[in-house]
């Protein structure tokens, strides 16, 4: 399987039939499946080329790219949500912000209030998490380290 992510384009492994999920094993934590680094960006790129409808079953695993935009691929991923309505990122952020939080990944939390921060009407989900008493605090305290 670590072999697709050399042998094929980008636009091959966008119409294939190979689960999104393959394209997101990085972020699952289980060692027999992990994607070299060398090969993020490319992940990325056909989970894009996919488009929205087809990925919805991954994109909160997306999110998690976010965690670190250093790591390749992480820029492609934070334009790819930035381009999305916010009528369907409000479960994927409200989500995501609450992994932060328990994980304690300010950084984290920090690339996503900042992918809101640059969204037209971001403001609609950061008020959704803000009436959330411990993620408010929980951002709060990421502000006041800024």
């Amino acid at each position: 399987m670590k072999n697709i992510y050399e042998e094929y384009s980008v636009e091959e492994l966008a119409r294939s039939k190979i689960p999104n999920l393959v394209f997101v094993y990085q972020f699952l934590n289980i060692k027999d499946l992990a994607i070299d680094m060398k090969y993020w960006e490319k992940c990325a790129d056909v989970l894009i080329c996919r488009g929205h409808k087809r990925i919805k079953d991954v994109e909160f695993l997306m999110l998690i790219w976010l965690q670190d935009l250093n790591w390749s691929g992480s820029i492609k991923i934070f334009k790819y949500f930035l381009a999305l309505d916010v009528n369907d990122l409000n479960e994927l952020f409200i989500d995501s912000f609450q992994l932060a939080y328990l994980q304690n990944d300010v950084e984290w939390a920090i690339n996503l209030w900042n992918l809101l921060l640059n969204k037209k009407d971001g403001n609609i989900i950061e008020k959704n998490i803000r009436e959330n008493i411990c993620l408010s605090k929980f951002i709060e305290e990421i502000l006041d380290e800024k």
